[in-house]
């Protein structure tokens, strides 16, 4: 980290795993996305960002006073994961069941 900025910044650990585990989520999320994009399927994505949206926000707002800097990063983990990656996983073979071509 201080190679790449100096040292003047100092994450915690907490925030740099949190950052870590975010950007894991984020790939199989957006690997999944393209997928479903290929096939046209944005209608159910749609609704899954609308419900990321209320879910997120009100989550990182707390978090952070709760924990910190690294309260929002680890909101953004829970969130992303309970309202856009379990759902994608759930319903992806139903989804892909009704297209052939994928």
């Amino acid at each position: 980290m201080d190679l790449w900025v100096g040292a003047t910044v100092d994450p915690s650990l907490t925030l740099l795993i949190g950052f870590g585990v975010w950007k894991i989520c984020e790939a199989c999320g957006n690997t999944i996305s393209m997928l479903l994009n290929g096939g046209n399927v944005v209608g159910f994505q749609l609704k899954l960002a609308g419900l990321l949206l209320v879910v997120s926000v009100p989550m990182k707002l707390l978090m952070l006073g709760e924990f910190g800097l690294p309260g929002v990063i680890w909101a953004t983990v829970l969130s992303y994961s309970l309202c856009v990656l379990i759902p994608l996983l759930f319903f992806l073979p139903k989804i892909l069941s009704k297209y052939k071509n994928i």
